[in-house]
């Protein structure tokens, strides 16, 4: 399985989540705050918001494996990813709770997905945590999720 296979894999389950809105596999960058911002506006139960995802390689680490009975076997490359989701931050509509839910629909998604097959050997449970910050006169809500997986070579 190809880095792009297993990138490709967590792109879909982060599709299958309801309400998840754009969804990229590579990290978006503009230089102006608007610009950004228009990269994850979407329309979410007829309101146009920000909510969004990318998906970010962190590091790619090489490691040996041997199996039970001792003997060297082969290689493995553990792909560690950032998925990063941008939610408008909305008082009046609770957003911190539907930020929360989402945030645990996604680690469902990504818990349970049985799109990682072939030469993966190991998936560790993604990590999640919540923070809010400002893009110019824009709060949001930002949802960072790692998580590591690990195939043979």
């Amino acid at each position: 399985m190809a880095e792009t296979t297993i990138r490709a894999a967590i792109k879909t389950a982060l599709e299958s989540v309801t309400n998840i809105g754009l969804v990229y596999d590579r990290l978006r960058f503009a230089a102006e705050t608007d610009a950004f911002l228009s990269l994850f506006k979407t329309t979410i139960s007829g309101s146009v918001v920000i909510r969004g995802w990318q998906i970010k390689t962190l590091s790619i680490a090489q490691e040996g494996f041997v199996t039970t009975g001792g003997l060297a076997t082969g290689n493995a490359r553990a792909y560690s990813y950032e998925v990063k989701g941008y939610l408008q931050f909305d008082d009046s509509n609770s957003s911190e709770i539907t930020a929360t839910a989402l945030m645990i629909a996604v680690l469902d998604a990504l818990d349970t997905t049985n799109l990682f097959v072939d030469t993966v050997i190991k998936v560790d449970l993604p990590q999640a945590n919540l923070t809010e910050v400002f893009f110019g006169p824009v709060l949001c809500h930002v949802i960072t999720i790692t998580q590591t997986i690990t195939e043979t070579t």
